[in-house]
């Protein structure tokens, strides 16, 4: 029998990708940003910066340090655990550029986890995918996610989605999402909420 479907983003979900783009980025570029400065999704506003830049910064730091990210505190145990009742999918906004670095390192930290990755963005398209169009065509029944927008989408087309607690994301949840504080947190939902 198949297993049910949960859909996984990626940064700040399983790889804490803004710690360590802060450290980069306030070495290499004299910026001053703590992570709860990260107070909205727009990193470049952030940063002092317009989106080209930021774009063309994070790439570069992909391409060239994407080992310096960790993953997320408790991800690893939770998702280990989960995968024996789940088929869980990656469902990431990266860039499909970033696709091997992106593979290597879930494949590095979390070995025989993941059942698909999936990029919504590609480099080559200004017409994005949604989440919620990739949770729908995968099967996926649930979202777990730290973007506000992300969650929002899922719950409007009918997705179980869960947010998890981060500086950038502090606006009050529609209906049908719940906000987590960790790993631990993600699984007790999962389990009371996602059938198997």
């Amino acid at each position: 029998m198949k297993k049910p479907v949960i859909a996984v983003d990626f940064d700040d979900v399983i790889a804490d990708f803004n710690r360590a783009f802060l450290a980069h980025h306030n070495e290499q570029f004299g910026s001053n940003v703590s992570y709860d400065n990260i107070v909205q999704f727009d990193l470049g506003e952030i940063y002092k910066i317009d989106r080209d830049t930021f774009v063309k910064r994070a790439k570069t730091f992909c391409h060239a340090s994407h080992d310096e990210i960790e993953p997320i505190a408790g991800a690893k145990e939770a998702l280990q655990k989960l995968s024996g009742k789940y088929e869980l999918h990656v469902v990431t906004s990266r860039w499909d550029s970033l696709a091997a670095i992106t593979e290597g390192w879930i494949e590095r930290h979390f070995p025989n986890v993941f059942s698909g990755i999936h990029f919504v963005n590609k480099d080559t398209d200004e017409q994005h995918n949604s989440k919620s169009n990739t949770c729908h065509e995968i099967g996926a029944l649930a979202l777990i996610d730290d973007a506000l927008h992300h969650v929002i989408d899922a719950v409007e087309n009918d997705l179980k989605a869960v947010l998890l607690d981060r500086p950038w994301n502090q606006e009050i949840l529609p209906d049908g999402a719940v906000r987590v504080y960790d790993w631990a947190e993600v699984v007790a939902w999962v389990e009371n909420n996602v059938p198997t």
